[in-house]
This record gives structure tokens, sequence and C-alpha cells, in this order.
């Protein structure tokens, strides 16, 4: 049925899977966020919307998603896919702020890949993501929480290969980054049988 409707409308309905991806995503709803954004995407290929924003975020948010799920191939499949998107719209923008969004997507994503290889066991790899996301942050406008969050991982996967300055370093910027996650009330550590 979807196959006989005219790309305006196949297009319209991609838009509002996304969107209603997007906000299952929101609501801590994963899995069905997945299906959505899957269907999103196969809707934006379907009419040849490849390189818009709204896919790539589409594209990273389900990454994402399937990072969690632990389908490592899937996401470094999307990661990469995500990194085609918004390279070419920081290189093209003439304008800092859309240059500033298209580097913050292009780090995540590089981000993102640092993961997968770090949890299939490639250290070293995961290492070159690290480097190269700390590169693209420099023009990023991330918000300070997901700064410190790349900045310790990225630590770890350095320390784990031996680059024990590199992860002090990163580990320092982290620690220099006031976030409101560290102003709230820590619940106290379970122990053992709660």
């Amino acid at each position: 049925m979807a196959n006989e409707e005219n790309p305006k409308s196949q297009l319209e309905i991609a838009e509002a899977a996304g969107a209603l991806g997007h906000i299952r995503m929101r609501q801590g709803k994963p899995e069905v966020a997945a299906g959505l954004l899957k269907q999103a995407l196969d809707g934006y290929d379907a009419v040849g919307v490849t390189q818009n924003p709204r896919v790539g975020r589409t594209v990273e948010e389900l990454a994402g998603i399937y990072l969690d799920q632990k389908k490592f191939p899937e996401a470094e499949a999307l990661f990469k896919r995500s990194i085609s998107i918004f390279l070419p719209q920081k290189l093209s923008a003439a304008d800092p702020t859309p240059q500033k969004t298209a580097s913050s997507s292009i780090a995540q994503a590089l981000f993102g890949l640092a993961a997968v290889s770090f949890e299939s066991g490639d250290q070293k790899q995961a290492a070159v993501y690290c480097d190269r996301t700390l590169t693209e942050l420099k023009d990023s406008n991330l918000p300070d929480s997901e700064l410190k969050r790349i900045y310790l991982n990225c630590s770890g996967v350095n320390r784990s290969i031996g680059r024990i300055e590199l992860a002090d370093e990163l580990k320092k910027r982290a620690d220099a980054i006031k976030t409101a996650d560290d102003d709230s009330p820590k619940a106290p550590p379970k122990t053992p049988g709660q």
C-alpha cells in the first residue's frame, strides 16, 4: 500500500514516524522508538531524501539504540552514515551555528564508533575514534554534560591501551566541567543482596 502513495505522502509518513520515534525515545521506550525510526529511514530512502539534517538525527538516534542493544554492526553502519550526512553540511555551512551543530553530530557519531569498537574488543580502534572525536569537539556546541561523558569515556579508552598521560588529561577536563548532575543528591550505593 505504501508503494502506491506519492512521494510527498511517503515523505510525510517518514517525517511523522521519525517525530514519533524521537518522542518515544524521550519517553524511555527505545524498542518502540527503534521500529519507528527504522520506518522513518526506510521512508526517507524510498523518496531519495538522504542528506537532510532530520535524516541525520534519525540515523544517529537509531545507531545509539542499536549500540545499547549490542547490535554493533548495525550501529557502526549507521554512525558512519550519520557522518556522511553531517560532514558535507559542516563543510558547506557559511554560518558558524549550522557548522557547530554539524560538528556536534559528527563528534557524537565518532564517539559512537569509539563505543562500538571498544565494546567489540578493539581498544586501539576505539582510541583512534576518541582522538577524532576530541578533534571534532573543538568546533562543536555540545552541552557540558555530553562533553563530560565523552571526556570520561575517552579517558578510560586511552587508559586501557596505556596512554596514561592523555587519560589523566581527559579526566581532568571532565572533572573541570560542572553539570546539574554534580549537584543532585546521590543514592547510597547498594550492598550485595539488595
